[in-house]
């Protein structure tokens, strides 16, 4: 893929580039007519990812041709990618088009992200470079209920701690996945606990601890 190595903002740049990319689309050949080649739907100039409070803001600047749609594709590994929304494009051809999209993040660690287009007929589907955002939120994993769980995303155990000096004692938790099935059990003593989940897929798990007094709390954990 053709990449744009500068961002042009005057109404004399942003022509410039439309008749750099129509040359590139359209040759001639002496003597017959002329004919049209099939080129990228986009042009990459900038894409990027920032972490602000508990979100991503992506941001990318494009030339478009015959563009239809960016899909935006979240990974915890930058192997398994997901569809997590779409933007449709301005379908403004031959100019510099600005986007941005914020995606809600609450989890920990590298979270990698990357663009899908696909053109208007359908027929043509790329990638942008991909990008990666570290996630740190010390104090995300603690309750003032009195538990904590740790670390997230986590490879072979989650551990559960019943805080000192706690005015409530947790005494079971249980791991969901997505689909609500559990997938492990642990009855809670005081101190520090842990469920191996060492066993199971990739993903992105719910665990609850309950107490005695009907009370739970619940965190999102990601399994790696």
């Amino acid at each position: 893929m053709k990449l744009v190595t500068a961002i042009f903002t005057s109404k004399t740049s942003r022509l410039f580039i439309g008749a750099l990319l129509m040359l590139t689309i359209t040759t001639f050949t002496f003597g017959r007519e002329a004919s049209m080649v099939t080129a990228p739907p986009v042009f990459w100039n900038v894409f990027s990812a920032e972490a602000k409070n508990n979100s991503i803001v992506l941001k990318w600047v494009v030339t478009e041709y015959n563009n239809k749609a960016f899909y935006i594709q979240h990974s915890l590994n930058g192997s398994d990618w997901r569809d997590i929304d779409s933007i449709s494009s301005k379908k403004s051809a031959l100019s510099l088009d600005e986007y941005s999209y914020t995606h809600k993040n609450n989890l920990e660690g590298r979270q990698y992200y990357r663009l899908r287009h696909i053109d208007g007929d359908l027929s043509q589907t790329g990638y942008s470079e991909v990008v990666t955002v570290m996630l740190r939120r010390e104090n995300q994993n603690k309750f003032k209920q009195g538990i904590s769980f740790s670390p997230n995303p986590a490879t072979d155990e989650v551990r559960i701690i019943n805080e000192e000096g706690s005015e409530k004692f947790y005494s079971k938790a249980t791991i969901f996945d997505l689909s609500g099935k559990i997938v492990a059990e642990k009855k809670l003593e005081s101190h520090t606990n842990t469920i191996t989940v060492k066993e199971l897929p990739v993903g992105i798990y719910l665990v609850r601890a309950e107490h005695s007094d009907g009370s739970s709390v619940s965190q999102k954990i990601v399994k790696q």
